[in-house]
């Protein structure tokens, strides 16, 4: 090769050299990812959710009983937080233990296993799984918590509208829970790094399975021919010994849908954006409206799933 030629090539290899050199300085998707010991912490902290608000659920379905039953004297709130089998208690404990083993200290490879971001730790991953669970109470049973009596002629029907709402929104809230985590786990294997890609997934439902629970079923139960008869629906959420709800008649799906799945839908979605610090604003997400129905209306709006919108 000439003197010449070798000159020509400079401009050349300086050109690839350059190239080289920003393109490995400029920050690129897989260097922003998430190490896979750090995607692991955040993942279990919404499994560990999902689990809290199921366990305390379930408290919540066997207190309703027992009250309902004269078996219990304590308000419903003061049963479920007895928890006099301690299984909140270990599920919670468990929320931590898992925080310890895979959120704390560093991976193999000497990276720190507590990730930049989606991280809220043990403490507010329990906050916000009881907070979420909680608003059931409040929602179905109103300020003075009253459990119908099964042994009531009057009261039966009202009763067992109660424990199918209550199991209804159950299933909301963890068809919810399944639905962000496994649009979560995608995100992080794909790079997500921003709140927001992780809070778009709060209006994930790609088979159905949150319409289906938050909607389909759920109306379902205060259909004409649902298992919620209208005696049922107007003892226990409409007329003035709860005052629950504001209907106007006990088949106004539109009305109870609004009182009794909206508190729900907006409950879970706080949850979730509190465990991973999504900073997410749920105002839209139970109702579609920014109108202050859930949370702060400073912050960046999450719809969801278009099917959860009447």
């Amino acid at each position: 090769m000439t003197t010449a030629e070798r000159l020509g090539r400079v401009p050349f290899l300086l050109t690839s050299l350059l190239l080289l050199g920003a393109l490995a300085l400029s920050p690129t998707r897989a260097e922003a990812a998430l190490t896979k010991s750090q995607q692991r912490c955040v993942k279990v902290q919404n499994t560990n959710l999902r689990k809290v608000v199921a366990q305390i659920g379930k408290r919540l379905s066997a207190c309703v009983k027992r009250i309902g039953n004269g078996q219990d004297p304590r308000t419903l709130s003061a049963c479920v937080s007895a928890d006099d089998q301690g299984r909140i208690a270990r599920a919670t404990a468990k929320t931590a233990a898992d925080d310890v083993r895979l959120c704390q200290g560093s991976d193999s490879h000497g990276d720190p296993k507590m990730p930049p971001v989606f991280y809220g730790g043990a403490a507010s991953t329990n906050a916000a799984a009881t907070a979420a669970a909680m608003t059931t109470i409040p929602t179905v049973f109103g300020a003075t918590e009253a459990v119908l009596s099964p042994a009531s002629e009057a009261e039966g029907l009202g009763f067992d509208c109660q424990q199918a709402v209550v199991s209804s929104l159950q299933r909301c809230q963890a068809a919810i829970l399944v639905a962000f985590e496994k649009c979560k786990k995608s995100a992080l294997q794909t790079g997500a790094s921003t709140p927001a890609e992780l809070a778009s997934c709060l209006g994930s439902d790609p088979r159905g399975a949150v319409s289906a629970a938050c909607i389909e079923d759920f109306d379902a139960l205060l259909d004409s021919a649902g298992q919620c008869t209208a005696a049922g629906i107007t003892m226990a959420f409409v007329d003035s010994y709860s005052g629950v709800c504001p209907c106007a008649t006990p088949f106004d799906i539109a009305c109870l849908h609004r009182c009794l799945a909206r508190p729900t839908t907006c409950a879970v979605c706080s949850a979730i954006s509190d465990t991973d610090v999504l900073g997410a604003n749920c105002d839209t997400y139970d109702d579609g409206l920014a109108n202050g129905s859930c949370g702060s209306t400073s912050l960046a709006f999450v719809d969801p799933p278009s099917s959860l919108l009447r």
